[in-house]
Parts: structure tokens; C-alpha cells; sequence
């Protein structure tokens, strides 16, 4: 009895084919070869994303290239999930190799999708995507990729099979021309795929392509090629509107730490936001980079009337409007965000973080108690973990003065030893005071305010001082 190299089941010593998986069982040596290349080749992949990370000059080379090459590991096994799958449901013959190559194609077709869905999207979708929000954008851009990958993945995997079952029936092939399709049809399918991706691609506008490549040196990390790259673009094409949108967000993205006190960086990534924006004025997406450039600028209403522009023209972008009461929230128009988080919520029903929006901003703005205590629990039911839902929660309980319940739902941030936030404190040093719990509300609010991060939180701070002011009142009443 012998193995056989594909499958492991035990064969007859003078059998040429496995009974069990149709293989060549005479040929084991090919299949280790194949099934250790198989396994080898992910550490080459990781090398050599490591290799380009360095050579692009990415910050943080190491995290951004292991991240990388575990994306392009991800999309090699896969080519050989699809493979493995399409064997087992629909019995696809196999031959040694046939999963290696599967995975190899696979890396091959993914990244020509990319290029793929570029073209589609710039020659035949532009004016439809540019419709979008931020988030839908990127879902577009994901699902046309994927659909893309996937048509040719498919098609490989059936030329792959074709190959096999034309090795283990060689009277499928009985003529020349059948043996030629039968052996190289895997190999012909990607190659055309190429040919017209570059095509396609040839025909796209230089800016555009500048875009793209920008595009993707940004998303390696590699911002220094990037930059050098869209202000040669610029030079040539100044009024281009991706190419001012990439140059604003990767100013603020190279410059974050340092945007708060560089003005004229503020400036500048300003300035090319809102060029993008008028080059492209029915963009929402364009419109919403834009506002978060004019809060960072301080220019706040400016920045809320601009977010307000971009849910009005993607009215079912729920993301959209949720951005809009998160502004309107930040610099207390409390009524503005309340009627966004409720359009927002229209949309998306089941947005967690939504409903915990909605729900605190009811708190903060003293309206409607039993309302934000229902809207909080059912964040919390659809994000159990969140810190931020738990805490509103909490602070929900307290307004309509549950406080055994907010007790319990506080005490579960500090028994899962979260990162506590000083608004947490505060709540919780407030639900205490309630219950009777705290033996010196006075000196413990007082310990509070002094803290540097509650001083400069305006809001938290003046919230600290009512309870303080209240809790001195109860201690008079006693006298």
C-alpha cells in the first residue's frame, strides 16, 4: 500500500490514479515540492511588504508592511479557499499544484481588480460616486473590487480544474487545439484580464492616475512619495479636485499632532479642501472633509453649516447626519443635533452609536429622561461592550432617578478595570452622592475640579461645580 500525495488515503501499491481523489499517485515528490512552496511562499510575501514599506520610506515601515502582507497573505489563501470550496460542493478534480496556483492567480487578480474597479469607477461611475458620503464611498469601492476579483477568481478556478481534468482524462483533449485551451487556460485568463485593465487604464486622465497612485502610497504609509508626488501633480493640474482633497488630508494626516498649533498648516489644508469642495460643490463627501477642516480652523459655524450642506445632498446617509449632530452637540446647539440624530436614526434604526448620541445629548439638554434611559438600552443591547454606552446608560438611570440601577451599571466599568474617563468619575462619584454612598461629596467634587484634564474640559468642569453647589445646599438643609 502506498499514500496518496494529495488526500493521504491508503492505495494499492500498482494503482496509477487515486481511487479516493483521482490524483497521479506516482508523483509525490511534485507534491510536497507544491504543497511546501504553498506554505513558504506567505513568508516570502511578508518580506517583501516589509522590503517595500522601508524603500517607500513609510513612517512606522515595520507595523505598516506586517499589516500589508497580511492583507496580500489574506487574499492568497483566498484564491485557495475558493478552490477548496468549489472541490468540495461541486467535486472539482484536482492535480498537485492546483491550490498553489489557485493561490497565486489569486494575488495576481486582486490586484488588477483594484486597478479594474479604478478604471470602472473613473470612466463610467464618476458622477455616481461622487454623489456618496465618506462611508458609502468606500463601501462602493469595496464591493466593485470585490466583484470584479471574484467574476475572474471564479473563472480561474474553473480553467484550474479544467487543467486537472483534462491531466486525469487525457481523452478530453484528443485534438491539439483542445490540449493547448485544456493546459494553458488558467494561464490565458489572467493575462487577458491584464490586457484590458491596461487598456482601460490608458485611457483614464493623467491627473486621475496621479490620484490613484497617491492614493495608494498614502495608504502604505508612505506620505513623503505621496506629497512629492501630488505637488508635481498640481503644478500641472491645480484646480483638480482629488488631487487638492488628498493634498488637505494628507497635510492634516502628516501634520496631526502639530494642527492645533500650526495655523498656517490649518490654513493650508483649508484652503485645499475648500478648492476641492467648490470643484466638485455637489459632493458630500467633498463637503464633509471640508467642515472637519473648518472646525479644526475654528471656524465652527462655518463648519456646522457645511456638515448641514453635506447630509442635505446624501439625505439617506445616516453617517451623514450623525456627523452633523456630533457637531451641533460639540458646540451645544442641542436642539439642532437632536432633530440629526433623529433623521440619522430614520435611516439606520440600529445604530448603536447613534442612539448613544441621541440618548446623552437628551441627558445634557435636561429633556425627555425616559426617552434617552429607552434609546440608551438600546445601544447598550447592541454595543454590550462599548464604555462610552454603558456610562450613558448610567447617567440615563440617574436622571429619572433609578439609582440602584445606575449603581449596578457604573460598577460594571470599574469591576472590568476599563480605562475610566474623568466623566465617568464624576458620575459616578454623583450616583454615590445620591445613594448616600460618598462620606465627603464637598471634598471629593473639589478634588475633582483641580484635575488639569477636567480644567479644561468647560463642560465637565461647570457639571462638577452644580453638584458641588448642591451637595454644599444638602449639607446646610441638614444644619
Amino acid at each position: 500500500m502506498k499514500t496518496c500525495p494529495e488526500c493521504g488515503m491508503q492505495i494499492p501499491n500498482d494503482v496509477a490514479y487515486c481511487l479516493y481523489c483521482g490524483v497521479n499517485a506516482n508523483t509525490p515528490k511534485q507534491a510536497r515540492l507544491n504543497r511546501a512552496a504553498f506554505f513558504l511562499i506567505p513568508g516570502f510575501i511578508t518580506l517583501i511588504c516589509l522590503g517595500l514599506t522601508l524603500d517607500f520610506g513609510s513612517a512606522n515601515y515595520f507595523e505598516i508592511g506586517m499589516a500589508l502582507s497580511g492583507y496580500v497573505i489574506l487574499v492568497y489563501f483566498l484564491g485557495a479557499l475558493l478552490f477548496g470550496v468549489f472541490k468540495l460542493f461541486f467535486k472539482i478534480p484536482t492535480i498537485p499544484g492546483s491550490f498553489l496556483k489557485a493561490s497565486l492567480t489569486s494575488l495576481i487578480n486582486a490586484f488588477f481588480s483594484i486597478l479594474a474597479a479604478f478604471s470602472i469607477e473613473t470612466l463610467f461611475l464618476s458622477n455616481f460616486l461622487d454623489k456618496l458620503g465618506p462611508i458609502d464611498l468606500i463601501k462602493y469601492h469595496f464591493f466593485i473590487v470585490l466583484a470584479v476579483y471574484l467574476t475572474i477568481q471564479l473563472l480561474e478556478t474553473a480553467a484550474i480544474s479544467l487543467k486537472a481534468k483534462a491531466k486525469k482524462n487525457p481523452e478530453i483533449a484528443d485534438t491539439f487545439i483542445k490540449q493547448i485551451v485544456c493546459s494553458y487556460l488558467y494561464l490565458e485568463i489572467p493575462v487577458d484580464f491584464i490586457i484590458v485593465v491596461a487598456i482601460c487604464f490608458y485611457f483614464i486622465q493623467p491627473p486621475e492616475k496621479i490620484a490613484f497612485w497617491s492614493e495608494t502610497l498614502i495608504q502604505i504609509g508612505a506620505n513623503e512619495k505621496a506629497n512629492a508626488l501630488i505637488d508635481k501633480g498640481l503644478e500641472k493640474y491645480p484646480d483638480n479636485a482629488k488631487l487638492c482633497f488628498l493634498k488637505s488630508n494628507l497635510l492634516s494626516e502628516r501634520d496631526n499632532f502639530l494642527l492645533s498649533y500650526n495655523s498656517k498648516e490649518n490654513q493650508k489644508a483649508l484652503e485645499f479642501a475648500e478648492k476641492a469642495s467648490q470643484q466638485k460643490p455637489d459632493s458630500p463627501t467633498y463637503k464633509y472633509y471640508l467642515s472637519l477642516q473648518l472646525e479644526i480652523n475654528k471656524e465652527y459655524e462655518k463648519a456646522i453649516l457645511v456638515a448641514s450642506q453635506a447630509a442635505s445632498l446624501a439625505n439617506q446617509d445616516a453617517f451623514l447626519w450623525m456627523h452633523l449632530g456630533d457637531m451641533n452637540m460639540k458646540h451645544k446647539k442641542y436642539s439642532d443635533s437632536i432633530e440629526a440624530y433623529k433623521k440619522s436614526l430614520t435611516i439606520d434604526p440600529d445604530n448603536a452609536n447613534a442612539l448613544n448620541n441621541l440618548s446623552y445629548t437628551l441627558l445634557t439638554n435636561n429633556q425627555d429622561y425616559e426617552i434617552a434611559l429607552e434609546l440608551a438600552l438600546r445601544s447598550v443591547k447592541l454595543m454590550p461592550n462599548s464604555v462610552a454606552n454603558r456610562d450613558t446608560l448610567a447617567w440615563a438611570y440617574y436622571k429619572c432617578e433609578e439609582y440602584t440601577e445606575a449603581f449596578d451599571e457604573i460598577s460594571k466599568l470599574y469591576s472590568n478595570n476599563t480605562e475610566i474617563s474623568p466623566e465617568i468619575d464624576f458620575h459616578y462619584a454623583a450616583i454615590l452622592d445620591e445613594m448616600g454612598l460618598l462620606n465627603n461629596p464637598i471634598e471629593t467634587y473639589d478634588k475633582m475640579i483641580v484635575k488639569p484634564e477636567i480644567a479644561i474640559n468647560h463642560d465637565l468642569l461647570i457639571q462638577i461645580v452644580e453638584a458641588r453647589n448642591k451637595a454644599e445646599k444638602k449639607r446646610k438643609g441638614k444644619k
